[in-house]
C-alpha cells in the first residue's frame, strides 16, 4: 500500500480537526430566525435564563407577538427576573387581557405588593 493511501485518513483527521478549533465555540443566533430557534432550544432544554436574551430580540422585533411575549412572561417568571416578567406580563395583558400567564404573573405581584384589592 502506498504511502500516500496510508497517510491520508490521518491528514483529513488533521485538517478537519483543524477547522473545528478556528470555527467560534458558541453559536450566535442571527436575524429573527435564529433568535427565534436559539430561545426555543433553550427553553427545550429548559434553559430558561438562557432563552431570555433571544426572546428580548424577537420581543423588540415584534412586540405585538402573543406567543413570544408570552414565552418571554413564563420564562422571565421561571427564573425569578419578576421585574422583567411584571413588565412584560403587562404588555401581554394588553394585548391579551385573558391571557393566564399574564394574569398569573400579575396576581403574583399584586400579593406581594400587598395589593389584595387588585387580585
Amino acid at each position: 500500500m502506498p504511502l500516500f493511501q496510508t497517510l491520508r485518513p490521518a491528514a483529513v483527521a488533521v485538517a478537519l480537526t483543524s477547522a473545528l478549533a478556528m470555527a467560534p465555540q458558541s453559536g450566535q443566533a442571527q436575524g429573527e430566525a435564529g433568535a427565534f430557534l436559539a430561545a426555543r432550544q433553550a427553553s427545550m432544554m429548559n434553559d430558561y435564563a438562557a432563552s431570555i436574551p433571544y426572546l428580548q430580540r424577537l420581543y423588540a422585533l415584534d412586540p405585538e407577538n402573543v406567543a413570544t411575549l408570552e414565552t418571554l412572561v413564563v420564562a422571565a417568571f421561571s427564573v425569578g427576573e419578576t421585574d422583567l416578567a411584571v413588565e412584560r406580563a403587562e404588555a401581554l395583558q394588553a394585548l391579551d387581557p385573558v391571557n393566564r400567564a399574564s394574569a398569573m404573573v400579575l396576581l403574583a405581584q399584586s400579593f406581594v405588593t400587598g395589593d389584595y384589592a387588585h387580585a
